[in-house]
């Protein structure tokens, strides 16, 4: 009750709230569970249930020991932790140092003409382009899209000065994810899009499964999205989105 299928490989399932959703994913797994207690070598492949955020996790696991106890072969693990897992099998493993981003953006934007002039003068003026710039690294933006964002921009029917400040943040991300790449860093959208990277090259040695369910999510920056819909295109996925 409260779910309807779409059969074509991937399946989205609309459930109609919160809990028809979860009642549908333990459901789901209820026949995995069965089929493995019937044939362990089924075990070699897990489950796998991918959600956005660490308490998402903690409460699909504790509905799952409600539901079966003991439980091997079912994973519930973040979009993030799926990420490294992937690299780890990929034997690329994960580049650590995300907080060196604001140093950069706040290095990069005071050799950018125009916010030199409009946040210079300000008390870590430049931290205030953390957060947009952050922001723009989680969409995909990479060196090779600057050009054609920057065109885009120019379009915009805003006031040239907005423009110009809206142009300065896209440079400063562009020198960013090319300072990265240089330090060997990943930050969360570079993990990710190294993830998805792995996945496409060898989507049955990186990510072994039986059947993926994605869970949970209300919203997803472009670079996730994209994890998420290569995870869909390789093998028994299923994402439930939980439409009232």
């Amino acid at each position: 009750p409260g779910v309807s299928e779409n059969r074509q490989r991937p399946r989205i399932v609309l459930a109609s709230g919160a809990r028809a959703a979860e009642s549908f994913l333990l459901d789901a797994v209820a026949e995995h569970v069965g089929a493995a207690r019937a044939d362990f070598r089924l075990l070699a492949r897990p489950v796998r249930i991918v959600v956005p955020s660490q308490s998402l996790r903690q409460h699909v696991s504790a509905a799952l020991a409600r539901r079966f106890g003991a439980v091997a072969g079912v994973q519930v693990q973040t979009l993030r932790g799926l990420a490294l897992e992937v690299l780890e099998r990929a034997g690329e493993p994960p580049r650590p140092g995300e907080r060196v981003v604001p140093i950069l953006v706040r290095a990069m934007a005071q050799r950018d003409a125009v916010l030199a002039e409009r946040f210079g003068a300000l008390r870590d003026g430049y931290g205030a382009l953390v957060g947009p710039v952050k922001d723009l690294l989680d969409a995909g933006l990479s060196e090779a899209q600057v050009p054609g964002v920057l065109e885009a921009v120019e379009a915009l029917a805003i006031p040239a000065e907005e423009r110009e400040r809206v142009a300065g943040l896209v440079r400063v991300a562009g020198r960013v994810t090319v300072s990265l790449d240089a330090l060997g860093i990943d930050t969360r959208s570079l993990l990710l899009r190294r993830a998805l990277s792995a996945l496409e090259r060898d989507p049955g040695g990186v990510l072994p499964q039986r059947a993926t369910f994605v869970h949970g999510f209300a919203d997803a920056t472009g670079v996730a999205t994209d994890l998420l819909l290569g995870v869909l295109r390789h093998g028994e996925a299923c994402i439930v989105v939980d439409r009232p």
